[in-house]
C-alpha cells in the first residue's frame, strides 16, 4: 500500500515537500492505529501532481480554489489469494443419516 502526499503550490519548495511527507506519515499511522494489516509506505510529492491550477484568483479565493491540490491518496496493489477447495469429503452429520430406516 502506498500513501502519497501532496500540497499547492503556495510556500517554499522544501516546505512544501516536507509538509506534504508529513501528511503522507500521519495518513499511514493513522491506517495502521485502525488495525490496516499491511506494508505501507508513505512519500510526499510537495507542489507535485497539482490537480487546479487556479491561476486567476487571488488572496482567500485562490488558497480555496487550491484546496484540491491539498491532498493525500491512497492505492494498493497485489493478487487476490488463490481460493482454497476443501480436500475432505462431505461436510456435517448428513452422511450419518442418509442411509437410516425408521421402523415404527
Amino acid at each position: 500500500m502506498k500513501v502519497a502526499g501532496y500540497t499547492d503550490r503556495l510556500g517554499s519548495e522544501s516546505y512544501n515537500m516536507d509538509l506534504s511527507q508529513r501528511r503522507a506519515n500521519r495518513v499511514k499511522a493513522r491506517l495502521t492505529e485502525q488495525g490496516v494489516d499491511a506494508q505501507i509506505s508513505a512519500v510526499g510529492y510537495g507542489e507535485a501532481h497539482q490537480v487546479k491550477a487556479c491561476s486567476n484568483e487571488k488572496g482567500n479565493k485562490l488558497i480555496s480554489c487550491l484546496r484540491p491540490n491539498r491532498r493525500v491518496e491512497i492505492s494498493s496493489s497485489g493478487t487476490a489469494p488463490k481460493e482454497e477447495k476443501p480436500t475432505g469429503g462431505q461436510m456435517g452429520p448428513t452422511p450419518l443419516y442418509q442411509n437410516t430406516k425408521v421402523v415404527i
